[in-house]
């Protein structure tokens, strides 16, 4: 293809595909550039320069913007702005449980390490008597 030659609709789906693939994989744009270039007969440059005008396009198209979709949105508004104070305060109730389960979650691990510590006490108090008792069965058997 010469520079002069236009991009056809094929063209850009292979372009497309090709930096989607490239790029999805994790690969820069600039290998998928030159592998379309090679597909399509065209330079890296040529199919770089297409690729950001085809996503300028769409960028331009996705700004678009109709009336009729502005006054769907302000007919909705009250309706969201009541809807998000109403997300508020079930936030504000959640973060309430939250801080009363964290508090009890605290009070619970200082019980449990209070019981623990009574535990290794008790352990150690067991283990003592019963190296006392063994002294005293020993001594007695002999």
């Amino acid at each position: 293809m010469t520079a002069k030659q236009k991009w056809t609709h094929e063209d850009d789906e292979l372009l497309r595909e090709t930096v989607l693939e490239y790029t999805g994989n994790g690969d820069p744009k600039s290998a998928a550039f030159k592998t379309a270039a090679a597909k399509l007969n065209r330079s890296a440059a040529a199919c770089s320069n297409r690729w950001f005008h085809l996503n300028k396009e769409q960028d331009v198209q996705k700004k678009d913007i109709h009336l009729s979709d502005i006054i769907a949105f302000l007919e909705e508004f009250p309706k969201l702005l009541k809807e998000n104070e109403e997300l508020k305060n079930i936030q504000a109730e959640l973060s309430e449980q939250n801080e009363f389960l964290k508090s009890q979650l605290e009070e619970k691990r200082s019980k449990y390490e209070a019981s623990l510590e009574q535990h290794e006490e008790m352990t150690m108090l067991f283990e003592e008597a019963s190296n006392l008792f063994d002294g005293e069965i020993k001594r007695v058997v002999h």
